[in-house]
This record gives C-alpha cells, structure tokens and sequence, in this order.
C-alpha cells in the first residue's frame, strides 16, 4: 500500500511540474515577441522567447520529432521501472517527479510546437548561459537531487 501512495505522490508532483512548465511556455508565447529580450535584471537576467528545434545547447538543431520519440521512450522506461526503482526519501522522489515532468514538459513541445519553448536567459558581462525552460531546470535539479541523495546513501 506504501507504494502505491508513493507512486501517486510521485505522478501528482509530476502533473504539477507539467502544468506549470506548460503554463509558463503558453503565457510566454503569447505575451512575448520571439527573439526580443525582455530585461528583468540588467546584464543579468531577461526573458527571451526563443524556440530550440534543438537538445541542450542547441546540439541536434531540426531534430525535434527524433528527440520527441526519444523522450516517449524515456518516460515509458521511466514509467515501467518505477515500481522497481529504490526511491528511498523524499527528495527521490522529487527528482524522479523532476526528471519525469521535465520529460514530458519538453516532449510536449516537441510534438506540438515543433520545437521547445526556451525563455529563461541567464548572462553576465561577456558570459551567456543558453536559454532554458522551467522542464530543462527540473531535469537539471532532479540530477543534483539524485546526486545528493547517492551521497548520503553511500556516507550512511
């Protein structure tokens, strides 16, 4: 019973982390011009809608449907073996929510929009980290919540 509780807990964070991704992408695609930076902070921070046909970075550019398959294999195998998988805590549990929302989050996007929505636009001076969504930030914290959480595991 334990698990089942723990595999719903994991699919309405998951949900959630969807909806909010999604959400955002919509909002961002209608209330802002694409390729035009919106300062927040300056020489900091902006918000610029950009669509990546692309995975991180950009690698791949026009390989939306490939990667979009890519990703359902993903989150099938993620789906069939999580009954499997130790998830031990809940910070486990968030990051396999994390890994799973950003999934799906991007593969969305890949599917019906032909690319992914990035607006997160980070920079400082010279220095500029490529944009980003909300799902490519859950994939990157559910890795440094799966690390924190095989650290402590190994120090017990």
């Amino acid at each position: 019973m334990k698990s089942f509780q723990s595999n719903i807990c994991i699919f309405v964070w998951t949900l959630l982390l969807v909806f909010f991704d999604q959400f955002s992408k919509v909002s961002i695609a209608k209330y802002f011009p694409i390729n035009e930076p919106y300062v927040i902070v300056p020489n900091i921070f902006s918000i610029c809608y950009v669509i990546n046909t692309g995975s991180v970075w950009g690698i791949f550019q026009n390989s939306s449907h490939v990667l979009a398959y890519c990703g359902i294999a993903a989150i099938v195998g993620l789906c069939i073996f999580m009954p499997k998988i130790s998830l031990p805590n809940h910070m486990s549990k968030l990051a396999f929510s994390g890994a799973l929302g950003g999934i799906i989050g991007n593969s969305i996007d890949r599917f019906y929009r032909l690319g992914v929505i990035d607006f997160l636009d980070f920079h400082y001076k010279s220095y500029h980290w490529p944009c980003f969504n909300l799902a490519d930030a859950y994939l990157c914290l559910a890795c440094i919540f799966f690390m924190l959480t095989s650290i402590r595991k190994n120090k017990a």
